[in-house]
């Protein structure tokens, strides 16, 4: 298995990454996906662990080797946008063959988001099952 950690520790209000501490939506850095890697490995597992959070993440992916802005699409969205802040643990399953994923931090008005990954088996042997 191999993961890739899109976002750790980000807290609303202090800068950290590319938050700058009092915007309400940000990107985190650009991670390698699993087809980066991997070639033709069309299984993520993404999750999330936020804490007192109010706002949404988006995971996005892309299929380029240097994406541009229209060249993202959405993966996985997890809306924590009522007034309640909550605290959780989310993930999805996901199947595609994306090179790069980052995460799309929305409305993000309270807490803490402990962490973004992706997470992905390494099949070495990948071809030999055709």
């Amino acid at each position: 298995m191999a993961t890739t950690l899109l976002l750790r520790s980000v807290e609303h209000g202090v800068p950290s990454g590319n938050y700058d501490g009092s915007s309400l939506d940000f990107y985190s850095d650009v991670g390698k996906a699993n087809t980066y890697y991997y070639g033709y490995n069309d299984h993520n597992f993404i999750e999330i662990r936020v804490y007192d959070f109010i706002g949404i993440i988006k995971v996005e992916g892309s299929l380029s080797n240097d994406p541009n802005f229209a060249d993202w699409v959405e993966l996985a969205n997890f809306a924590f946008d009522d007034s309640t802040a909550q605290s959780a643990v989310q993930s999805v399953n996901n199947r595609g063959n994306y090179v790069w994923l980052r995460a799309h931090v929305t409305f993000f008005q309270a807490g803490v988001i402990d962490y973004v990954t992706s997470t992905y088996n390494i099949r070495e042997n990948y071809f030999e099952e055709f």
